[in-house]
């Protein structure tokens, strides 16, 4: 019955399970084809993710190293700054640091700005000249430093050439800057004390 006699060839329900045997095994190839291509997009994804991860590790690693670092780094410097406390007898009077600097009236002093991120203020480690008189206190070159770089006065800590961490309330005059001295200006942290 499936072949026909006659011409000994398969017949019509022969052929027509033979065709959907193919159709069948057409399916099951796209199908394979499918699930294939779905495990290889989830094994991307798998490894998409592992990589995110390894980066978001590293990434935090460098964070903390960084600010490990920059802790150290201020430690060391609190450290040096109350190492060198002002000793007033070191210090010339300011009486006389202005005698002897007599005929002096407005000269330069630089300073070093860090290059750090500190929000609006544009600091990338310039040596910024300020026009000064000995007469001038510490907060003055502190506001000539806010006009020129938009950082806050409250900011600022400014030490001297030898790391003297200089008040806003005393004078040139009063710590011995002389003119074209070099001081150093780092941004306080939050919740710092000092000036």
């Amino acid at each position: 019955s499936g072949i026909n006699a006659e011409y000994g060839q398969p017949g019509p329900n022969l052929l027509q399970q033979a065709q959907m045997a193919q159709v069948q095994h057409s399916r099951m190839v796209q199908q394979a084809a499918a699930q294939q291509q779905q495990a290889q997009l989830q094994q991307q994804m798998m490894h998409q993710q592992l990589l995110t991860q390894q980066l978001a590790r590293q990434q935090a690693a460098q964070m903390q190293q960084l600010a490990a670092g920059q802790y150290m780094q201020h430690q060391q410097e609190d450290h040096l700054a109350k190492r060198v406390r002002l000793d007033d007898n070191v210090l010339v009077p300011e009486v006389e640091w202005l005698r002897r600097h007599q005929g002096t009236t407005e000269f330069t002093v630089n300073v070093l700005l860090p290059n750090q991120d500190a929000g609006d203020a544009k600091l990338n480690g310039q040596i910024v000249p300020v026009a000064v008189t000995f007469q001038d206190t510490i907060a003055r070159i502190k506001s000539k430093i806010t006009e020129t770089v938009g950082l806050s006065a409250g900011k600022q800590k400014i030490t001297s050439p030898s790391g003297v961490v200089l008040k806003e309330g005393n004078s040139l005059a009063y710590f011995n800057l002389a003119p074209g001295c070099n001081l150093t200006l780092r941004v306080k942290e939050r919740g710092g004390k000092g000036k």
